[in-house]
């Protein structure tokens, strides 16, 4: 028996990433095999954003190699997900964009402003976060509810 499938239009892909999700991404190890990371994210201007420290091993693979497929799958029982696959771009800058970044996916995933402010500050203790940004070159949007 075949499920029927929807293929979400950006309409649907931009609601759908606008709830509160985590995602996975994937990027290349240098040994070959995927480095798989859970991250809290925005979606905003058609990219998807989210932070990450200089001493993970997604910073060290997406400075050698800046392809990344992201899966933002919805959960048992909602049969909904959204694949992206494109190019990661590196911001560095420390800049008032970046916390602004930074920041606004904080308070997304928190359950309070200080719970937010608290992640922001033990983040930043480890050091300047780098903002990653996704620009899909692909996404495969599927619903199979």
């Amino acid at each position: 028996m075949a499920f029927p499938v929807h293929r979400m239009d950006d309409a649907e892909v931009a609601a759908y990433l606008a709830q509160v999700r985590h995602a996975i991404v994937a990027t290349h190890r240098s040994d070959g095999p995927p480095q798989l990371s859970a991250v809290w994210f925005v979606y905003s201007a058609d990219q998807l954003h989210f932070t990450m420290d200089r001493a993970s091993a997604k910073y060290r693979n997406l400075r050698r190699d800046p392809r990344i497929a992201v899966c933002v799958d919805a959960g048992h029982p909602d049969a909904r997900s959204v694949n992206l696959y494109g190019t990661a771009t590196l911001d560095e800058s420390g800049s008032a964009h970046v916390d602004a970044l930074h920041r606004q996916i904080a308070q997304r995933y928190a359950s309070s402003e200080a719970d937010a402010e608290r992640y922001v500050q033990l983040a930043e203790a480890e050091g300047p976060v780098v903002l990653v940004s996704v620009t899909p070159e692909r996404i495969v949007a599927l619903d199979y509810n």
